[in-house]
């Protein structure tokens, strides 16, 4: 009961940061391919909403099989042990830096085709959209990286 408990709100926490995975494929598909209707409908990103749940669980399952998730008795619940490195490397490396490296690189594709093609628009409406896009991609970059210090202490206490 009690790791099956901490394997769920191991999936939540992987939800968590992919969500963050699909916002940042979402900009990536509204700014690098605006023509491509497929990529801009709701049903995609439902779709893709609701089977992040399905990755997530997936994706954490190796802590689950391999003991990562254990009980504290010290603090009553289940959860990555402070002193298991092995547990922790490996559920948090799912959890956390598997989404925190694509979000990074689909941003960093996305400021990369925005700055190359911005000299080259010449519309002022398609120059002001992708303005629009560039303050947008901005703030979620800086509510990324201060979202993802969240699970900062739980990947370096495991290395002190």
């Amino acid at each position: 009961g009690c790791y099956i408990n901490g394997y769920f709100i191991y999936i939540t926490g992987c939800v968590y940061f992919c969500s963050f995975l699909l916002q940042a494929l979402h900009r990536f598909c509204r700014i690098v391919h605006p023509t491509r209707a497929s990529f801009h409908s709701f049903r995609l990103y439902a779709i893709l909403s609701v089977s992040q749940w399905g990755a997530a669980a997936l994706m954490m399952l190796p802590s689950l099989v391999f003991g990562g998730i254990t009980y504290l008795s010290d603090d009553y619940h289940c959860q990555f042990g402070p002193k298991d490195l092995r547990g922790s490397l490996l559920g948090l490396s799912f959890l956390f830096l598997i989404p925190f490296i694509f979000t990074l690189i689909l941003y960093a594709y996305t400021m990369f085709h925005v700055r190359t093609r911005t000299a080259a628009l010449t519309t002022l409406n398609r120059h002001s959209s992708v303005r629009r896009d560039v303050v947008i991609l901005s703030r979620l970059v800086l509510l990324f990286t201060f979202v993802t210090t969240v699970a900062l202490p739980h990947v370096l206490i495991p290395l002190f």
